[in-house]
């Protein structure tokens, strides 16, 4: 059980769905009881992420490995007020 919470967690740090992560571990095992366990896991590994990291999901650091950039983005945000400073 721990496994699969531990991937809805993962799911939900490093996409930013913390939401998704929960409902897998829902649709993975079937049992209300993991849904407390699953909500803690997988909003403090994103809040966790969300602090250490300086790409806000998986898919903008790949797409920034690829030298596509997003004229939206959150984290292009934080370095251009970062870069005021």
């Amino acid at each position: 059980m721990f496994t699969i919470i531990g991937m809805g967690a993962l799911l939900g740090a490093v996409l930013h769905v913390p939401l998704a992560g929960i409902l897998f571990v829902l649709e993975s095992t079937n049992e209300l009881s993991l849904l407390v366990l699953g909500v803690i896991a997988s909003y403090s590994v994103y809040y966790l992420h969300r602090r250490l990291s300086k790409h806000n999901s998986l898919i903008e650091l790949l797409l920034f490995r690829q030298n596509v950039i997003l004229r939206d983005s959150p984290s292009l945000k934080k370095k251009r007020l970062n870069s005021q400073l």
